[in-house]
C-alpha cells in the first residue's frame, strides 16, 4: 500500500512580538523561535490488523467475551520514513518591521512589506519532492486569514499577513506545494502588519504568537 500523499511533519514555533503604535508611527519586531515537537514522521498500519482491532473493540463495547474465544496475536506493520530535509538550526530569527505610520494604516490598510526566510539543508528529492507551510496560531475575527495579536497585548486594531511568493497564507491552512530542491533550501516569507475592520487603531505594545508545520508531497 503507498504512504499517503500528504505527509506532516516537525511543528516549530514563531513568535512576533513587541510592537509599539503611537499617534504617528509604529514598529514591529517579531522573534522567531523553533522548537522541536516529533519526530515520527509516518505510520501505516497493515488492513489485517486494522480488521483486528475493530472486532475486539466490539466484543469490549458489548462487555460480553464468548466462551470460545482463543488467543490471538495481533502484528502492527509499522513504516517510519524520514524527513526530507532538515531544518536549518537557528535559534532565533529577527524581523524588523521598521516605522508606519497611523495615517497610512488608514488609507492604504498595510504597512510595508518585511521579509523572512526558512532554511532547508541535506534535502533528498527521492521520495517527496514538494513542502508546503502551515502557519498555526488565532485567526484575527476581523481580519479572516491574518494572525491575530495575542490578548495580553495592548495594541488594537491591527493583525498579521503573512505570505509567499506574493500569496497570503491564510493561518491554520496549508500553503500552496513549494517545490524542493536537492541540498539547500532557502524559502522567502514576507509579512506586514494590516489594519482590521475595527475602526480605530489603539496604542500599545504586543505580541502575536504562531507555531509552523510542515508538509512533504
Amino acid at each position: 500500500m503507498p504512504l499517503a500523499p500528504r505527509l506532516s511533519v516537525i511543528q516549530r514555533k514563531i513568535s512576533f512580538c513587541v510592537l509599539t503604535i503611537i499617534d504617528r508611527c509604529c514598529t514591529f519586531t517579531a522573534t522567531f523561535y523553533q522548537e522541536e515537537k516529533m519526530n515520527i514522521y509516518a505510520i501505516r498500519l497493515a488492513p489485517l490488523s486494522t480488521l483486528c482491532l475493530s472486532a475486539l473493540t466490539s466484543v469490549m463495547a458489548w462487555g460480553a467475551v464468548p466462551s470460545n474465544l482463543t488467543d490471538a496475536t495481533v502484528t502492527f506493520h509499522v513504516q517510519v520514513v524520514s524527513s526530507p530535509c532538515h531544518f536549518q538550526d537557528n535559534t532565533e530569527i529577527i524581523v524588523e518591521m521598521g516605522e508606519t505610520s497611523t495615517r497610512t494604516l488608514q488609507t492604504q490598510q498595510y504597512g510595508d512589506w518585511h521579509t523572512f526566510t526558512l532554511g532547508f539543508t541535506e534535502c533528498n528529492t527521492d521520495t517527496f519532492q514538494n513542502v508546503a507551510i502551515q502557519f498555526l496560531g488565532t485567526e484575527d475575527t476581523h481580519l479572516p486569514g491574518r494572525l491575530a495579536l495575542d490578548s495580553s497585548s495592548g495594541a488594537k486594531g491591527v493583525a498579521i499577513g503573512i505570505y509567499y511568493d506574493n500569496s497570503l497564507i491564510t493561518i491554520n491552512n496549508n500553503s500552496a506545494w513549494i517545490p524542493l530542491q536537492v541540498g539547500y533550501n532557502l524559502l522567502p516569507f514576507s509579512a506586514r502588519i494590516e489594519k482590521t475592520a475595527e475602526d480605530t487603531l489603539q496604542s500599545g505594545d504586543y505580541t502575536a504568537t504562531a507555531h509552523f508545520k510542515l508538509s512533504y508531497l
